[in-house]
């Protein structure tokens, strides 16, 4: 035989394994995917948090609902980002907060290193702060604890 003929002869087998594979799978499994958005935070409320807890928390992506046979386990993950906003404190009418971006993978979430920075703002010149489209008022900020109401939200969540 000479190799070319090896490879066609492989090369017969395999379809019908994967055939036999691909009728299992077409009438084993059903997968169905959807986008969603999760909302970690309340409009126009006042919030109490105190350092190291976030203001806002959000996470968009992928979830897919898997099946397997007719009457079989209903498996659901996730692919997507989780995006938070912590508050760090404030010195000397300083607020510094900390963005971070995390990666998420079948439901297991990863902290994506250049996706996590520090922003600060001077509240002798504002109380009102802006954040990625996000609007939010400052009532008290200290070393303990951050009063706020978040005013608006990106216009793409609604």
């Amino acid at each position: 035989m000479t190799p070319s003929r090896v490879m066609n002869t492989k090369f017969r087998r395999i379809p019908c394994e994967l055939v036999g594979l691909l009728l299992c799978l077409g009438g084993c499994a059903t997968v169905e995917s959807s986008s969603y958005l999760e909302r970690h935070y309340l409009l126009n409320q006042e919030q109490v948090k105190t350092v190291g807890l976030p203001l806002i928390e959000w996470e968009y992506g992928t979830v897919r609902q898997t099946q397997l046979g007719k009457n079989g386990d209903t498996t659901i993950s996730k692919d997507g980002i989780r995006k938070e906003l912590l508050y760090k404190g404030t010195v000397k009418g300083i607020l510094t907060l900390i963005y971070r971006e995390y990666a998420i993978h079948a439901d297991i979430a990863f902290l994506r290193e250049p996706f996590s920075y520090e922003v600060q703002y001077d509240l002798s010149e504002s109380k009102m702060i802006a954040f990625q489209d996000f609007r939010i008022k400052i009532s008290i900020a200290n070393q303990e604890e951050i009063r706020y109401s978040i005013v608006s939200e990106p216009t793409d969540f609604r």
